[in-house]
């Protein structure tokens, strides 16, 4: 009998490992990704936003005075991410009554990032610090950046009663919206363009890691969505319809 306990510790102990390993990368996945959002966010956008207050004389003229609109994108932004935090740890802690009743204000703010990203956007040309040309391709692909934000808070929204669904999507709608916090971290531009594919991946491996295989969320909300909304874009702003679009914006008026 004692002979056969070590045999039965090293057995049991190897499944109870990865299933704790496994309820880790469950539970808090989610968490760790809202906390990178925030410090990327705040790292981001410090300089010409959340430092404000302590002086704007190290800043671009054009910076030191922002519209009121920016002033609305800057707090919807922040409490999109603030409140998806909380939300990751509301279901990581098992409050999932709150994590609930917490949706609707979820909703409004995700409408409100919606609305005054794309006002910034449209609006980029008169803020930008160095006041580039508005090119047809990025400015279209960061439209459609705005879209997929849209799109995935909407099904989000539906499949709320599907939570393996419905947290691959609300993961999947903040990725568009870090790409200008993280070009504005210094020495990361490079990397803005692989953002997107690293939490895509980062969210395939957990899938792979929990279920050994990719959830349709992942790749329907994920991969097949972020394929297609930058074709199009990418194609209209090639197009001369693109083209005239980004004319009429830099009239004045």
């Amino acid at each position: 009998m004692t002979t056969q306990q070590p045999a039965q510790i090293v057995t049991s102990f190897g499944p109870t490992t990865a299933g704790a390993t496994r309820g880790l990368l469950d539970r808090w996945f989610f968490v760790a990704f809202a906390a990178l959002a925030i410090i990327i966010v705040a790292v981001g956008f410090a300089p010409t936003y959340y430092l404000r207050a302590f002086g704007t004389e190290a800043l671009p003229p054009e910076l030191r005075v922002l519209p009121f609109y920016l002033h609305l994108h800057g707090v919807a932004l922040t409490l999109w991410f603030l409140l998806y935090f909380v939300q990751a740890m509301l279901v990581a802690t098992g409050r999932r009554d709150w994590h609930r009743s917490l949706g609707v204000v979820g909703l409004i703010v995700g409408v409100a990032v919606i609305v005054t990203t794309s006002i910034a956007l449209l609006q980029q040309e008169s803020v930008s610090p160095v006041r580039p040309a508005l090119l047809p391709v990025p400015f279209f692909l960061n439209l459609g950046g705005v879209l997929e934000t849209a799109v995935r808070l909407a099904c989000g929204v539906h499949f709320r009663r599907r939570p393996e669904v419905h947290k691959r999507l609300m993961y999947l709608t903040g990725v568009p919206l870090l790409g200008a916090a993280l070009s504005r971290v210094p020495g990361a531009i490079p990397f803005v363009p692989l953002l997107p594919l690293g939490l895509l991946l980062a969210l395939t491996i957990r899938d792979l890691a929990l279920t050994r295989r990719v959830h349709p969320a992942t790749v329907w909300g994920g991969l097949v969505l972020t394929l297609v909304i930058g074709a199009m874009s990418v194609a209209l702003g090639q197009s001369a319809l693109g083209h005239a679009i980004v004319d009429a914006l830099r009239k004045p008026g």
